[in-house]
C-alpha cells in the first residue's frame, strides 16, 4: 500500500453504514476504506468478507449466498453472537466470527473462470 490510508481514499462510494447496520465505523465509510483496510475497524475482517460477499453476491449469479443472508449474518455475530443458518438446527454451535470468515474464504473460487475472464481486455 505504499503508505496509503484510509484519508486518501477521495470517493468513498457505497457507506458500509447502508450494508451493515450498527458497524463501529467513522461516519461517511465507504465499502472502500473497509476491504482496504480492515485492521482499521472495530471487527474489520469480519466486515471485509461480508462486504465482498455482498458484492459478490449482487454481481455473480448463483453465488450461494444472498445479500440478505450476508446482512443476517452480520446482525448475529457483530456483538459476539453466534449465526445459524435457517435450513439449520445449530442448538448451542452456530458460527461465530471466525467461522463466518472461514466459511466466506471456501468461496474465494466460486466463479474463478469468470473473474480470470473479466480481468482481460
Amino acid at each position: 500500500m505504499q503508505g496509503l490510508t484510509a484519508g486518501d481514499i477521495k470517493t468513498h462510494g457505497t457507506l458500509v453504514s447502508s450494508i451493515l447496520p450498527g458497524a463501529t465505523v467513522p461516519a461517511g465509510t465507504g465499502v472502500w476504506a473497509v476491504l482496504a483496510f480492515p485492521t482499521s475497524f472495530t471487527n474489520g475482517q469480519l466486515m471485509r468478507h461480508l462486504l465482498s460477499a455482498w458484492l459478490n453476491a449482487g454481481y455473480f449469479p448463483g453465488y450461494p449466498l444472498t445479500k440478505a443472508q450476508i446482512v443476517a449474518m452480520w446482525n448475529a455475530v457483530q456483538g459476539g453472537g453466534t449465526y445459524c443458518p435457517t435450513n439449520m438446527s445449530c442448538g448451542l454451535k452456530g458460527w461465530g466470527a471466525d467461522q463466518i470468515i472461514t466459511y466466506i474464504e471456501g468461496l474465494y473460487d466460486f466463479n474463478a473462470e469468470l473473474e480470470t475472464n473479466l480481468c482481460k481486455k
